[in-house]
């Protein structure tokens, strides 16, 4: 049985960090050209509940790590306050860039939306 949960990934960062692993996040790692030997990008795609996306923001933070969020345009996704509070923490948002496939491939829809 595979387990999704906190205490699940919080024991799998912390053996990232007890094997000498470096977190960056996706723009830390577009603009280092001095990449440690060992690395995690965490990047997380935010695609239906951003509440789940704050507790581990929180989670990461906790471990003093930094991670990246992609959040949608939909509703289920696109919580301000959410995303305010995971910037606080320290962590990196991002826009998970869909319109164009939404606008059906309709480059005038995409740009209007």
């Amino acid at each position: 049985m595979k387990d999704f949960s906190l205490t699940a990934y919080k024991l799998l960062l912390i053996t990232f960090q007890e094997n000498g692993y470096v977190f960056l996040t996706y723009e830390q790692y577009c603009a280092d050209n001095n990449l440690p030997e060992r690395f995690v990008i965490l990047r997380h795609d935010v695609d239906r509940k951003a509440g789940k996306a704050l507790k581990i923001a929180r989670l990461e933070n906790t471990l003093s790590i930094k991670g990246s969020y992609y959040f949608r345009i939909v509703r289920k996704s696109n919580k301000p306050e959410i995303i305010k509070r995971i910037v606080k923490l320290g962590h990196e948002i991002g826009y998970h860039y869909e319109d164009l496939a939404m606008a059906n491939g309709n480059y005038n829809t995409a740009i209007k939306t």
